[in-house]
């Protein structure tokens, strides 16, 4: 099992996982340049694959940590570098789950409680003769 583990969490593996998850973020800005944010997020951000790649990095993060033994008092440097990119996946992660987008207006000098979300939650056709 753990020869399995080793394999599937190898850092030829994840060095490609990690090239993957680079070319889809610059191909995602150029997309975001020239067709709009929701294209975008459509296509790569909110995509399965996208989270897949993501999910894969974290968990080989968290194996790699175990298998190298960060936990350690001499390589404490390596393991806060190595946290650090865990606790920015579980921030997207929870404003991903938890969070919603909109647009709110303010005007110069006024306030607003109104938020114009980027999701549909009804919708009311009216037809007038």
């Amino acid at each position: 099992m753990k020869r399995v583990l080793n394999k599937i969490f190898s850092m030829s593996l994840m060095s490609l996982a990690l090239f993957l998850f680079f070319i889809a973020i610059g191909v995602a800005t150029f997309v975001e340049n020239d067709f709009g944010t929701p294209v975008a997020q459509k296509m790569i951000y909110k995509a399965l694959w996208f989270e897949f790649i993501l999910g894969y990095l974290s968990f080989s993060l968290i194996y790699n940590i175990y298998r190298y033994k960060l936990v350690q008092r001499k390589k404490i440097g390596s393991l806060v570098f190595h946290i650090a990119f865990l606790v920015i996946v579980a921030g997207a992660l929870f404003t991903r789950v938890v969070g919603f987008e909109g647009a709110m207006l303010i005007r110069e000098g006024a306030s607003s409680d109104v938020i114009i979300s980027s999701d549909t939650y009804i919708q009311i056709k009216v037809h007038d003769k």
